[in-house]
């Protein structure tokens, strides 16, 4: 008669398995399944000891769950990064549609400034001759935007070769982008 030496199951190579099939835990299961399923690989390869099939598979769902959370995480990162850029261009445009307006004058470009503005003829005469008035200009800054459906507001500051001066538009959006409907600076 001969004498066989119970087996036990590898704790390693079961928690393994275990974590592997638990991928709800984003990477802390997946990672846990990884490592325990190592060494229960080795720890059930021993004499007396078994599960070495769970480490295994263990192994694989963790490296899947790892992938499949990698996958998960770029994608949301790619998502947030598209809503966050949308955002931006949204709260920023009526502000580029002002700097444009103010540029095109300055620069004497009366049809590019016309197509940022929906101000009467006499409304642009005075705008113009305001802002030719400066001397050159050199940048805006706006830090107030208010957006409520199809109109704006903006306020800052427009840095001509003369001076600073602060700057308020009104604005409305059109069909292909915001266009100037009032503009007020002052020194």
């Amino acid at each position: 008669m001969t004498n066989v030496a119970p087996t036990r199951l590898s704790k390693s190579a079961l928690f393994s398995f275990i974590c592997g099939l638990l991928v709800c835990i984003p990477f802390v299961t997946g990672a846990l399944a990884l490592l325990l399923g190592i060494f229960g690989f080795f720890a059930a390869g021993k004499p007396g000891m078994r599960g070495r099939w769970m480490a295994v598979f263990g192994l694989i769902l963790g490296l899947i769950s790892i992938a499949g959370w990698s996958v998960v995480g770029v994608g949301s990162v790619a998502a947030l990064w598209s809503v966050g850029s949308s955002a931006v261009a949204t709260l920023t445009a009526p502000g580029t549609a002002t700097h444009d307006f103010i540029q095109a004058v300055a620069n004497g470009d009366d049809a590019g400034a016309k197509t940022h503005s929906s101000l009467s003829d006499a409304d642009y005469d005075a705008a113009k001759v305001k802002i030719l008035a400066e001397g050159g200009f050199v940048d805006s800054t706006f830090n107030g935007v208010e957006i409520s459906n199809d109109t704006g507001h903006v306020s800052g500051t427009v840095r001509f070769k003369a001076r600073t001066m602060n700057v308020k538009a009104d604005l409305t959006k059109a069909a292909d982008g915001w266009r100037v409907t009032s503009i007020e600076m002052t020194p």
